[in-house]
């Protein structure tokens, strides 16, 4: 079922791009609607996390600096990004305390993961726009057990600065453009009202 995903959504991306190069087709009403071939797929679609701009790259930029004195060893930077990426219904992410690590510490110490719960749909009647919402945590999961969660907003858990930086998704409806017509992977984000707030998501080598 993955595979058949992934390759809808390859196709409607190679015929979106080729539909728009034929100057003969003054009308998108036979295009693919890539907005809705990417909100269908289960294939894990990692941020890159040199890709942002604009809004996006101050927030994450706030958020980076607030992490690094999280539970930060004296003379040691805490929390660094190591991926976060995209399903159809989940964002996940990891982070590593740096100190801890230098230290030896066993793994359990110094990794965070951590996952939120979100719906992507496709914008009504824009075939290349997507829109993220109902980003929340998982009411299920233990906080003990996995605190990074909580960053998104429980308390005694929370930090704004990240949960200002995953809302970035939510903030308002994003363009997908693909790398390559036929077989993208890298998929660029533009902010339909702020079309300086820029994310990317790259597709998971197998």
């Amino acid at each position: 079922m993955k595979m058949k995903n992934l390759s809808y959504l390859l196709v409607v991306l190679s015929l979106l791009f080729v539909g728009c190069n034929d100057d003969d087709n003054d009308d998108d009403a036979n295009l693919p609607e890539v907005g809705k071939a990417f909100a269908a797929t289960t294939e894990h679609w990692y941020m890159d996390l040199d890709g942002f701009e604009g809004a996006f790259k101050t927030a994450y930029d706030e958020m980076k600096a607030v992490l690094k004195t999280k539970d930060a060893i004296p003379g040691q930077i805490g929390y660094v990004m190591q991926n976060m990426y995209l399903t159809k219904d989940t964002i996940s992410y990891c982070y590593w305390n740096e100190g801890y690590k230098e230290m030896g510490a066993p793994e359990e110490f110094y990794v965070a993961n951590g996952y939120l719960l979100v719906t992507i749909e496709a914008v009504a009647g824009m075939r290349n726009q997507v829109i993220f919402k109902g980003i929340k945590m998982d009411p299920a999961v233990e906080l003990t057990e996995h605190p990074a969660i909580g960053w998104y907003g429980r308390e005694g858990f929370a930090i704004p600065q990240f949960k200002a930086f995953i809302d970035m998704l939510a903030a308002q409806a994003y363009m997908i453009e693909a790398d390559n017509a036929a077989a993208p992977k890298m998929l660029t984000f533009k902010g339909v009202e702020d079309s300086g707030s820029v994310f990317k998501l790259r597709l998971m080598e197998k």
